[in-house]
C-alpha cells in the first residue's frame, strides 16, 4: 500500500489496517562509482520493499526520501547532500506529518549505510521533543550470518563489500538491469587507498575516514554481480523487512510505555 497510490478513503482505511504502523523509506542520491546510478540506493531500497510488500500487504509505504546525508561522497559528480539540520528538520517535519495522518508508529526502512548514526540519533531526539509517536529505524540490507554465507558460497565473496560493491550491484540488476553498466566498470582502478586504518584499528571514528579510503566510490567486486544474486538477495531481504514490520504492527505496548515514560519525565509540573 504505497501512500501515494492510494485515494484518502482507503489511506483512512490502511491505518487501521496497518495498525497505525508507516514505513519510511530514507536514502540518498550520490555516486556509485561509473557502472551504477546516482540513484542506486534509493533503487534497491524500492525493489527490497516493493518485494516486502508482497509478504505483508498490510505494509503502508510512505513517499521516499532521497536525499539526506552524504557528505563523505560530496567529492562524487551527482551527489546531493543535505546539511544535518536540515535533514534533522526534514525528517520531523514528515514524521508529524505521518502521525497527523493517524499513524503513531514510524519505521525508518534506511538504505543508505552514510545514516547509520544520522537516523537513530534521529530517533533519541524525538524524545525530548515529547512526539505523540515513536521512531523506529531498520537498515533493509539485514541477513544473518548464514544466510551472508550460503550466498557467499554460491556466488563467490566479495572481499571488501560496502559501496558500488557486488551485492549493490546485483540488487540494482534485480531493479532494472538496464541501469547497470558493467562496461564503464575498470578492475584495474584502485578501490582502497591507505593511510587511514589506524583509527579503525583504534576504535576511532571520524567523517573523514571514508572518503580518504573510498576516492573512486567503489569498495569490492562489482564484477562478481549478477541478476540472480540480486534476487535472492531483495527476497532475504524483505522477508525480514517484512518481519520486521509485523513485529512493530503486532506489538500493543510500546505506545503505552512510550506514554507512560513522557509522564514520568515531567517534573515540577511540567
Amino acid at each position: 500500500m504505497k501512500w501515494e497510490n492510494l485515494t484518502a478513503d482507503q489511506l483512512r482505511e490502511a491505518v487501521k489496517e496497518s495498525n497505525r504502523t508507516v514505513v519510511l523509506p530514507v536514502s540518498i542520491t550520490e555516486k556509485h562509482g561509473h557502472h551504477l546510478p546516482l540513484g542506486t540506493d534509493t533503487f534497491i531500497n524500492r525493489v527490497i520493499l516493493n518485494k516486502a510488500e508482497e509478504i505483508l500487504p498490510s505494509m503502508v509505504v510512505a513517499p521516499e526520501v532521497t536525499f539526506g546525508q552524504g557528505g563523505e561522497t560530496m567529492n562524487g559528480q551527482g551527489t546531493i547532500a543535505l546539511p544535518g539540520e536540515l535533514i534533522l528538520a526534514l525528517l520531523e517535519g514528515i514524521c508529524d506529518e505521518l502521525h497527523r495522518n493517524g499513524f503513531e508508529k514510524i519505521l525508518i526502512a534506511d538504505g543508505h549505510g552514510g545514516n547509520e548514526k544520522c537516523l537513530p540519533f534521529f530517533s533519541q531526539s524525538m524524545l525530548t521533543k515529547r512526539k505523540p509517536y515513536v521512531v523506529f529505524t531498520v537498515n533493509t540490507w539485514y541477513m544473518t550470518g548464514e544466510e551472508e554465507k550460503a550466498l557467499g558460497d554460491k556466488y563467490g565473496w566479495d572481499d571488501d563489500p560496502g559501496h558500488a560493491d557486488r551485492d549493490e550491484t546485483a540488487l540494482v540488476m534485480a531493479y532494472d538491469e538496464c541501469l547497470v553498466h558493467m562496461d564503464l566498470y575498470d578492475p584495474k582502478e584502485p578501490h582502497y587507498f591507505k593511510g587511514a586504518e589506524w583509527m579503525g584499528e583504534n576504535g576511532i571514528f571520524s567523517a573523514v575516514h571514508w572518503p580518504m579510503e573510498r576516492e573512486t566510490h567503489v569498495t569490492g567486486r562489482p564484477d562478481l554481480a549478477c541478476r540472480e544474486l540480486g534476487k535472492e538477495l531483495c527476497n532475504i531481504h524483505a522477508r525480514h523487512l517484512a518481519r520486521q514490520v509485523r513485529l512493530i504492527q503486532e506489538d500493543e505496548k510500546v505506545m503505552m510505555r512510550y506514554r507512560a515514560f513522557l509522564e514520568s519525565a515531567r517534573f515540577n509540573g511540567q
